[in-house]
């Protein structure tokens, strides 16, 4: 049977092979030779391609190197290049899959929305002052192609001695984020329209997390919150906006924001009632029978599997299993000394989640990361390791944890936080663990966590269950 390759150049720059990730390749140079050659819609000539990244050496040299690379990335990614003596052109077949191509298709595919052409167009707007013909929009696919966007295109995969490479990959990587936001304004706009403004909302902040600098994205936001009921939302949002572009463009906001706060501080944006998308169509007539239920996603699940039997912990997995149940409680320490078995009972919790999955389960539809935490030396590094652990790759120029916290606000998984005790005692600056998860739990409502520890968090939503040692 053929093998099947997927290539993701957004955020962190990866291949895999039927689901197991090819990383044997010998350079840096040939990932991103590999990312440049799928961007080129024609052949390119070896020689562009030498002076291209081996521009210090002679043209020899350089085409030496180039065959030597090229020859690792064909036996590695098969039938991926056509070459001769003169060009190369990546030009693979169906078995591979690359995320930028799918979203190029899935963004032409899912259409344009643009009305309204402004944040102001949304305040104004009442429920019946949609236009009468839409455009032709698709926003599952939309949404799909926004949800391929983990990161700056090939993030961070500069080359010291490249910089030929390095303005092209510049180049590469605005052009993405204009794309990007082009498809979340749609999909604000969409929504919005329909009164979801829910899911208006969601894209919203994604769209400031690829540009947190961007004022109409900030007035979207503003606006939903406003007419979502909840003005001191909209107003905190300002200040928000404020700050980021003091800190990262020593700039005041535009006079149309200071209006559109006006205007929310006057209360003159009104709450809008609730509809849905579906409110918007015609309801089916009695005897049509309703459409039958999605099918479940299954569960994604980061974790390793036990290697052994958990043995006399039955009471135990009860408990923890009911606290996944309870919608109130978010927050469950395992509680106890070294060596007695919290991590093997905290694994086999997260995997009994997965085993549970079409027996009426507790909903994670975003899934169960198990993320050991032993190896950090300091709470300095937690956030990044959490976003490693996510698959989520950070941006340039705003607070990563902001960046972590907004990636989680939408979504709905358990977080199985393992050997925590080390990273709770305050550090000379910045919080500790304990504070990091209570803001998680602030944000992101959807989210629960099940933390390992020697010692309690002392948070006020904490559930504790004590783990003893089993009797001999």
């Amino acid at each position: 049977m053929a093998s099947n390759y997927r290539i993701y150049l957004f955020g962190n720059v990866r291949v895999e092979k039927d689901g197991q990730a090819v990383d044997n390749f010998d350079s840096r140079k040939a990932l991103a030779m590999l990312g440049y050659l799928i961007r080129q819609p024609q052949p390119v000539s070896r020689s562009q391609l030498a002076g291209l990244f081996w521009g210090e050496k002679s043209e020899a040299r350089g085409r030496r190197n180039l065959s030597r690379e090229l020859s690792q990335l064909s036996s590695r990614l098969p039938d991926a290049f056509q070459a001769d003596y003169h060009t190369v052109q990546f030009h693979p077949s169906p078995a591979y899959w690359v995320d930028a191509v799918a979203f190029e298709t899935l963004a032409r595919q899912g259409g344009r929305f643009t009305w309204p052409h402004s944040a102001d167009d949304l305040a104004d707007l009442t429920p019946d002052a949609a236009p009468a013909e839409e455009e032709s929009v698709q926003p599952d696919q939309l949404a799909e192609a926004v949800e391929l966007y983990q990161g700056d295109f090939m993030a961070g995969y500069y080359l010291d001695d490249c910089p030929e490479f390095e303005s092209w990959l510049l180049s590469q990587q605005e052009g993405w984020r204009r794309q990007v936001v082009e498809v979340l304004e749609t999909l604000v706009a969409y929504h919005a329209v329909h009164a979801a403004d829910d899911k208006a909302e969601s894209f919203a902040r994604r769209w400031l997390e690829v540009e947190p600098w961007q004022e109409e994205a900030h007035r979207y936001l503003m606006v939903l919150l406003a007419r979502s009921g909840k003005r001191a939302a909209a107003l905190a949002q300002y200040d928000i906006c404020q700050r980021v572009l003091e800190e990262e463009l020593g700039a005041e906001p535009e006079e149309e924001t200071t209006a559109l706060v006006q205007r929310i501080q006057a209360g003159e944006i009104k709450k809008q009632g609730s509809r849905s998308l579906e409110s918007l169509t015609t309801a089916p007539s009695p005897a049509t029978p309703p459409p039958a239920a999605p099918s479940r996603p299954t569960l994604k699940i980061r974790a390793p599997s036990p290697a052994t039997p958990l043995v006399n912990r039955t009471d135990e997995l009860k408990q923890v299993a009911a606290f996944f149940r309870q919608p109130d409680y978010r927050l469950l320490t395992l509680v106890g000394p070294g060596g007695i078995g919290k991590t093997r009972l905290a694994l086999e919790a997260a995997w009994q989640v997965k085993e549970t999955e079409g027996n009426d389960p507790v909903e994670f539809a975003h899934g169960v990361y198990f993320i050991p935490l032993d190896s950090l030396s300091s709470v300095d590094f937690l956030v990044s390791t959490l976003a490693d652990a996510l698959g989520f790759s950070f941006y340039s120029g705003s607070d990563p944890a902001a960046q972590l916290l907004n990636y989680l606000r939408e979504k709905a998984m358990l977080l199985v936080l393992d050997n925590l005790e080390h990273l709770l005692s305050t550090p000379a600056a910045g919080p500790n663990a304990a504070d990091l998860i209570d803001q998680i739990l602030t944000d992101a409502p959807q989210v629960k966590i099940l933390t390992v520890s020697r010692e309690r968090l002392n948070l006020l939503d904490e559930q504790l269950l004590p783990v003893y040692g089993l009797a001999l």
